[in-house]
């Protein structure tokens, strides 16, 4: 069986105040962007993922099959192969896509007839976005991220130009830097990176001026970064900005497109 795990982008995303639980509740409207982990699901008789092109420790994939493999009590198991597309720690929910991917193929390799429900109790037991990825869909995410609801995306079709950087920041450090203000800016998260790294924050802030500079329509970080995009009507226009972007932050530039549907 194979599935294609597709990545994401924020539109927006407010951060409000911290739970008991060491959450953060949120409010983000997140789309599907056409970039995708291809994966491959077959039955076996123990559990084992394979990742190319990458190295991943704690694969959140071996933490879903082991959730259900409990909670339907499953003597067997799955194998699965990952060829990664989508880049690690770039705040595009690659981990919560594939996440998504095996709940899915498991249910369908074993006949388990989950109901949503069961979905979604599954995704708030393995990350935030997990439940948004189930959906499918242009969504308004709230709550940890495990209430999401379809809406309109105004910028299906649009050309997309995400802007990779070398550096890597762990999701919980962004959410620990983060201070509650006054006012909630397009992502809030940007924030976070004035004090973990405040070279990196001019870098951000540097890059969505250029790109609505170079006629980007929207330019913004997406989730804990550091990845920065822009949102462009024609594709000559983003692939313009790509070249003049890659040459001169020295970040490794993809065009793609934001989609309705994965």
């Amino acid at each position: 069986m194979k599935k294609k795990a597709y990545g994401k982008i924020n539109l927006s995303l407010h951060v409000y105040e911290k739970r008991e639980d060491g959450y953060h509740n949120i409010e983000s409207l997140i789309t599907l962007i056409d970039i995708y982990d291809k994966m491959k699901f077959k039955k076996a008789l123990e559990t084992k993922v394979f990742v190319k092109k990458a190295k991943i420790k704690n694969n959140i994939v071996n933490k879903t099959i082991e959730l259900i493999r409990k909670k339907y009590n499953l003597k067997e198991s799955i194998e699965v192969k990952i060829e990664k597309r989508i880049p690690i720690g770039a705040g595009l929910g690659g981990g919560s896509s594939n996440a998504a991917a095996t709940i899915n193929a498991m249910d369908e390799l074993y006949d388990l007839k989950m109901t949503s429900v069961d979905k979604k109790l599954l995704a708030e037991q393995l990350g935030m976005d997990v439940a948004f990825f189930l959906k499918n869909d242009t969504c308004l995410v709230r709550i940890r991220g495990e209430v999401a609801t379809p809406t309109i995306n105004p910028y299906v079709g649009y050309y997309c130009l995400l802007l990779f950087s070398d550096f890597s920041i762990s999701t919980r450090e962004i959410y620990e830097a983060y201070v509650l203000g006054d006012e909630h800016l397009e992502n809030d998260l940007e924030s976070s990176y004035k004090t973990t790294n405040s070279l990196l924050y001019k870098e951000i802030q540097n890059l969505k001026k250029d790109l609505l500079d170079l006629k980007a329509v929207k330019a913004m970080m997406s989730g804990s970064g550091p990845t920065v995009y822009g949102l462009f009507e024609k594709k000559k226009y983003a692939r313009k900005a790509a070249k003049v972007l890659k040459k001169k932050y020295n970040r490794k530039p993809i065009v793609t497109k934001i989609i309705k549907n994965g």
